[in-house]
C-alpha cells in the first residue's frame, strides 16, 4: 500500500470512486458524505477508516465534523467533488433553472470556506457549461458563477475536457473537470495550462467515427489504439437471462485482453453477477 502523502475530503461522494483513485496514489482521505442512504451504506463498507457523514450536505456543520471525528483538518490538501449533474445533463429533458440541485455547488464552495483547502477538483456533466442560475437577480452561467467565486478567493482555476475512452474505459462519456489552487508556487502552472493534462492513450470517438466512415483520419496521433469496446471489456463475465444471477460465479475464461486482467486484479471470482 502506497504511503500517504496528502490529505483530502470528498463530498458528493457516491460509493467512493474518487476516493479509490486518490487512495491508489497516496492520499489519506479524512471526510466524505453523500445524500443517498443506500450508497453512504456501500461507501462505508468500501472504506470503513473514512470519517462519514450521511445525509443533506446543506445539513452539515463543518466545525462539529471537525471536532467530533477526531481527524486533523487543520491543513487539507484537496476537496473533491462531482455535486449532482442531474440538473445539468443533456439527457434530462426538464433541464429548470429553479432545479435544486443546480446550485449544491455553493455547499461545494462553503466546504472551501471552511477548510481552505490547497485545491480542490469539481467533476460534472458537460451541461454544467451551458447551464444558467440565478445571481444577484439575473440569470448567469453556472461556470462564471465559480469563477467569480473562486478568484475571490484567491484560487487560479481550469476547466478541463474529459473524453472517457481516450482514457481506456469503455464507454463514451463526456465529463468536465474544475481544477483550482491557492498555491502561489502553481498558479502560472494552472494559468499556462501545465498541470491537469491528462495523457491521451486511445483514439477518441470522434476519430473512430471518421475511421469508421473511411474518411481521412484528424486525430493527431494515429499511432493510438482503439479503446476498449464493452465485449472486450466482459466477455470473460457468465451470460445471464433476465431473473438469473448469484453473488458467486466463475469467469468463463482466462482474461483475454489487458482490460480484462486489469479489471480481474486480486479477483478470483465474479460477484453479484
Amino acid at each position: 500500500m502506497m504511503k500517504k502523502q496528502f490529505t483530502a475530503i470528498d463530498l458528493f461522494s457516491g460509493v467512493g470512486g474518487i476516493s479509490l483513485g486518490l487512495s491508489q496514489v497516496g492520499f489519506e482521505i479524512l471526510l466524505a458524505n453523500d445524500f443517498d442512504p443506500e450508497i453512504s451504506k456501500s461507501y462505508q463498507k468500501n472504506f470503513p477508516n473514512v470519517h462519514f457523514v450521511a445525509g443533506d450536505i446543506k445539513d452539515i456543520d463543518f466545525k462539529s465534523e471537525f471536532n467530533n471525528s477526531g481527524q486533523n483538518f487543520s491543513s487539507v490538501d484537496l476537496i473533491v467533488g462531482g455535486p449532482p449533474c442531474q440538473g445539468y445533463s443533456m439527457a434530462n429533458r426538464k433541464r429548470l433553472e429553479e432545479d435544486y440541485r443546480n446550485l449544491l455547488f455553493k455547499e461545494f464552495v462553503r466546504a472551501i470556506d471552511f477548510f481552505e483547502p490547497k485545491s480542490f477538483l469539481i467533476e460534472n456533466v458537460e451541461g454544467m457549461k451551458s447551464e444558467n442560475i440565478k445571481e444577484n437577480g439575473k440569470n448567469t452561467g453556472v461556470i462564471e458563477v465559480l469563477t467569480d467565486y473562486f478568484n475571490e478567493r484567491n484560487y487560479a482555476i481550469r476547466l478541463i475536457h474529459l473524453k472517457s475512452e481516450e482514457l481506456g474505459i469503455p464507454q463514451f462519456r463526456r465529463r468536465i473537470l474544475i481544477l483550482g489552487t491557492n498555491l502561489s508556487s502553481k498558479s502560472n502552472d494552472i494559468s499556462l495550462m501545465k498541470i491537469g493534462n491528462l495523457p491521451k492513450l486511445f483514439n477518441n470517438y470522434e476519430s473512430l467515427k471518421t475511421k469508421d466512415q473511411n474518411q481521412m483520419k484528424l486525430f493527431d496521433n494515429n499511432d493510438l489504439q482503439d479503446p476498449p469496446t464493452v465485449y472486450e471489456s466482459i466477455s470473460d463475465l457468465p451470460e445471464l437471462y433476465a431473473g438469473e444471477g448469484n453473488e458467486h460465479m466463475s469467469y468463463i475464461s482466462e482474461p483475454r485482453n489487458d482490460y480484462q486482467k486489469l479489471m480481474r486484479t486480486n479477483s478470483t471470482e465474479v460477484r453479484n453477477h
